[in-house]
């Protein structure tokens, strides 16, 4: 079903079928998130299928374990007898001594996956469902921006240069090649400006596409596409520090070009100048004198 079966012929054979080719893309072994809610899209599921391979190898089945543990028998409904001569087998073979150690964890490795496969059909699991699941809120609750999405967009647009720090200070150089944030220390002095706090709304601008809206006092500064990279990118920030995920190099142009609307003269007359150096920041005072 997705395409699995690292190092053997079938990924080859996966990565040409069309089908295939879609599946794979959500495998729920790409996006296992422990935890024990396997109906929340906001949760991990994980969690049953680590403790079902936590007993010593030689002398529990995962598989009856997993059915133990699914106390709504959505799992015990798709079991079929293929599952359970896989199961035996597998038993019979950790049972053995003269199992090399490097085959008994390839063989842990196979199984555990193949029960995660199981396991995540079972209860309608594929990979990145909170990423969908808060794609499809914000579409829905336009022009509100979900609550679980709101503050890491925030953190991920502007981040604090000091997270916890007792602060909200965002500063942006206002000289380098890049519009990224100061974060931490800054090795030299640095002319930057404060970035402003944004409101945020959604707007849907077509069946299967919606953006965020960034405005200033009523005033719209800017728009970013809401898409799968950058829900990814926002939900992977934690406590007001910014996340990074495999998908930076499709997020990080469009949220440069976002932040660099602060810099355009129109906006920057009213924004407050600041020199950042080590981990102190002194606001610059700009004095014009009569006639001059």
């Amino acid at each position: 079903m997705f395409g699995a079966g690292s190092g053997t012929a079938e990924v080859e054979a996966a990565r040409r079928d069309p089908v295939l080719r879609l599946t794979r893309l959500i495998d729920p072994v790409k996006d296992a998130i422990p935890g024990n809610a396997p109906t929340d899209p906001t949760s991990g599921w994980a969690t049953p299928i680590n403790e079902a391979f936590a007993s010593h190898y030689s002398e529990s089945s995962p598989l009856a374990i997993l059915r133990a543990a699914d106390r709504a028998e959505t799992f015990e409904a798709i079991v079929q007898p293929f599952d359970e001569s896989l199961d035996d087998a597998y038993v019979e073979l950790m049972g053995l001594n003269s199992l090399k150690q490097n085959d008994r964890l390839d063989a842990i490795s196979w199984y555990g996956s193949y029960l995660m496969r199981l396991y995540a059909v079972a209860h309608g699991i594929s990979a990145f469902r909170r990423e969908v699941s808060v794609l499809l809120d914000a579409a829905y609750f336009a022009p509100n921006i979900p609550k679980a999405l709101s503050k890491s967009l925030r953190t991920l647009i502007r981040p604090q240069r000091q997270p916890g720090g007792g602060t909200d200070e965002s500063l942006l150089p206002l000289f380098d090649s890049r519009a990224e944030p100061i974060l931490g220390w800054a090795k030299s002095r640095k002319l930057a400006i404060l970035m402003p706090s944004l409101e945020m709304k959604t707007m849907p601008v077509a069946a299967d596409q919606t953006v965020v809206l960034l405005e200033r006092q009523g005033k719209e500064l800017g728009r970013i596409a809401l898409d799968f990279a950058l829900v990814r990118e926002a939900l992977a920030c934690v406590d007001d520090h910014a996340g990074v995920t495999n998908l930076v190099d499709a997020t990080s142009p469009r949220l440069e070009r976002i932040r660099a609307v602060h810099l355009r003269s129109d906006v920057l007359s009213d924004t407050q100048l600041r020199i950042a150096e080590g981990r102190e920041s002194k606001i610059v005072t700009l004095i014009t004198q009569k006639g001059k």
